[in-house]
């Protein structure tokens, strides 16, 4: 276990020494206890730097301490030496230690105020530098950038010699769990005991609001084996919480060109504004936000970016190929259900077409008396996209209540997350008969009719 202290000088009282020089002193008592059981305790004295007079200067005071598993509560007093009067500044906490054995695992982010390139080995020391942590997790305006430090364990205990596994790197709004300003960052590697990482992301133009870093491990089919999130805030006058591409590149400080990539040709906003406002139907609630957004914005370097890591968080070794097969569902549907008014992938149908792909069967009525031109849809396995789950035996009924035009609209489906309508039987028939008894769930039998029957025994 590290800890980390940061001694407001403002608050503590300073002596002159032997040479002029003003300075402060704590005497710190630390006990960690296991249950009834004292683990661990020390009682040490740290002074702060030598300075002038007028001068008030913060200090720090860092220690790593030897635990086995299992959880402890920390009992710390923090005595200002020079003001005996003064109560002792109490800290009462309990931090839990788990080695996690030979598993795949990420440890607790450390976030860095600064860093250099270690000269002399200090306990400041990790991974060949120098790292003076930052000891809040609250970011103001005034700082405009976040380094942090973790560490990957046993990889090699998972990941083959001759194979790799990705990291991937980002920041998420905390309340919707959107990505913020597009910062992510991908890295390869191979497999290691431990594997130590020191990144920063800028934070200009991130708004005010509550985020995490995001610290995911995934192996050659994507699959995570290890997730960590760490909270913090930012304070943020700037209006716009999305970082343009134009200022956000990769290269070796963790920005991407994208001139290489299969975006490099789509450049119109308007052909981009398609691009990106088709992946609603496969995207989470929270991505649908930032999609809206970026369409809003117009900007075409931001919509690029977007449309490239939606693929790439996906499919980092096949992001391309996966875009494409999508755009040829999304042909198929402009061209089956697209309107005088919406695109296809704009429509029901379509969204269910491309969230789920294409149904077993689809029994259809156009012309039946006394009810609206239907498709009933019946899916064997239902796969859904954006939710990464799976349903069997699921059905969707389509009705056109608009005659004249192509639009078909979800009437009901008895899928996890639809719009499930025990009365669309009596929905369907509105055309002729409205109906206003709330508790009959069933329309009229008409000679022709075959709804239900295809409902319940789809062909």
């Amino acid at each position: 276990m590290e800890t980390y202290l940061l001694l407001k000088g403002q608050s503590l009282a300073v002596v002159k020494d032997e040479n002029g020089k003003f300075y402060s002193e704590v005497a710190i008592i630390l006990k960690l206890k296991k249950g009834n059981e004292v683990a661990f305790q020390d009682a040490y004295r740290v002074k702060g730097p030598l300075m002038d007079a007028n001068q008030v200067i913060d200090f720090m005071d860092q220690q790593r301490i030897p635990l086995q598993d299992g959880a402890y509560d920390i009992e710390l007093a923090i005595y200002d030496v020079n003001r005996p009067e003064a109560l002792p500044a109490l800290v009462q906490q309990q931090v839990v230690i788990n080695h996690r054995g030979r598993v795949v695992n990420i440890s607790d982010v450390e976030l860095v105020r600064s860093f250099e390139k270690t000269v002399t080995t200090n306990i400041l020391s990790k991974a060949g530098f120098d790292l003076v942590p930052f000891t809040s997790n609250f970011f103001p305006q005034t700082l405009d950038e976040l380094n942090f430090y973790f560490e990957v364990y046993n990889t090699d205990n998972k990941i083959k010699d001759d194979e790799e596994f990705l990291l991937n790197i980002f920041i998420e709004n905390a309340d919707d769990g959107s990505l913020a300003g597009d910062l992510r960052k991908y890295f390869k590697r191979k497999g290691e005991e431990v594997i130590p990482v020191l990144h920063s992301f800028p934070l200009k133009h991130i708004a005010s609001g509550n985020y995490n870093i995001v610290i995911e491990v995934r192996d050659k089919k994507n699959e995570p084996l290890d997730t960590k999130r760490f909270f913090f805030q930012r304070s943020n006058t700037v209006e716009a919480a999305l970082v343009s591409s134009e200022e956000y590149k990769e290269g070796e400080d963790g920005f991407s060109d994208l001139s290489n990539t299969f975006v490099a040709k789509y450049n119109r906003p308007e052909e981009l504004k398609h691009h990106v406002k088709c992946l609603i139907p496969i995207a989470t609630q929270q991505e649908v936000t930032q999609i809206t957004k970026r369409i809003n914005y117009n900007d075409a370097a931001m919509m690029k970016r977007y449309l490239y890591n939606f693929w790439k968080s996906r499919y980092p070794d096949t992001a391309e190929a996966e875009w494409n097969k999508y755009q040829e569902q999304v042909k198929k549907v402009n061209a089956s259900y697209g309107n005088n008014m919406n695109m296809g992938y704009e429509t029901e149908r379509g969204r269910v077409y491309l969230q789920y792909g294409p149904p077993n069967t689809i029994a259809d009525s156009y012309f039946e008396p006394n009810t609206y031109p239907y498709e009933i849809w019946h899916y064997y396995k239902l796969e859904n996209r954006n939710l990464n789950a799976s349903d069997s035996n699921k059905r969707f009924v389509f009705a056109n209540t608009s005659p004249g035009s192509n639009e078909f609209i979800l009437l009901h489906s008895d899928a996890d997350n639809e719009q499930n309508n025990a009365r669309w039987h009596f929905d369907l028939q509105k055309r002729n008969e409205p109906n206003t008894d709330l508790d009959e769930e069933q329309g009229r039998s008409h000679n022709g009719s075959r709804a239900l029957q295809y409902y319940n025994n789809p062909r």
